[in-house]
């Protein structure tokens, strides 16, 4: 209920949460029907400083509940800082003082930039997911990684934009589900799943 007051003041503008709600307290009215779930966030937060000597604040600026991006693309990005800092970081000016790092990068690299594991962990909560539903569907849960997959199997679907122009970070998101869980996923918009 608390959410729906907050967002209320909205829905005449915002046609998409508008019908959002209205699917919400359909199911909401129905009960449950299914045991378990699987929410993926993602929480976008930006540096704000409106006044230097003040210092700066991360604020939070969005939590994304309908979209898992950049999961892949922002393990690598970390991956790429920490290398950066690490093999560069005596040649940047700047940068140990602003990590806090003191003369050696390398000694609390991890304290300063830590590792973003989305890539194992996105694909692996699927994976969890998948197998939890496939064992309630009474469907055989995906085979031992080197196995192949069943075709009667239960598959993960992302569901795409038209035309989506993101496809390298699914890409990653979907190897990883295969190569390490060999859980098949595939790509389908809104039209091609009604």
């Amino acid at each position: 209920d608390w959410l729906y007051e907050q967002i209320a003041p909205t829905l005449d503008e915002d046609k998409f949460t508008a019908a959002l709600v209205r699917i919400s307290k359909e199911i909401e009215a129905e009960g449950p029907t299914q045991r378990n779930y699987l929410g993926i966030f993602r929480s976008d937060y930006m540096l704000h400083e409106p006044e230097p000597a003040a210092g700066a604040k991360l604020l939070q600026v969005e939590l994304n509940t309908i979209a898992a991006s950049f999961a892949s693309l922002g393990s690598i990005t970390s991956e790429f800082h920490q290398f950066i800092v690490g093999r560069h970081a005596a040649h940047i000016p700047g940068v140990q003082e602003y990590l806090s790092l003191g003369g050696n990068p390398l000694e609390t690299l991890d304290e300063a930039l830590p590792a973003n594991k989305a890539l194992k962990n996105l694909p692996m909560a699927i994976m969890t997911a998948h197998k939890q539903y496939c064992s309630g569907a009474g469907s055989a849960p995906p085979p031992v990684p080197g196995q192949s997959s069943s075709a009667a199997a239960p598959i993960v679907v992302f569901v795409v934009q038209p035309g989506e122009v993101n496809t390298i970070d699914q890409r990653l998101l979907e190897h990883e589900l295969w190569s390490t869980f060999k859980v098949k996923a595939v790509r389908k918009t809104m039209a091609e799943i009604n």
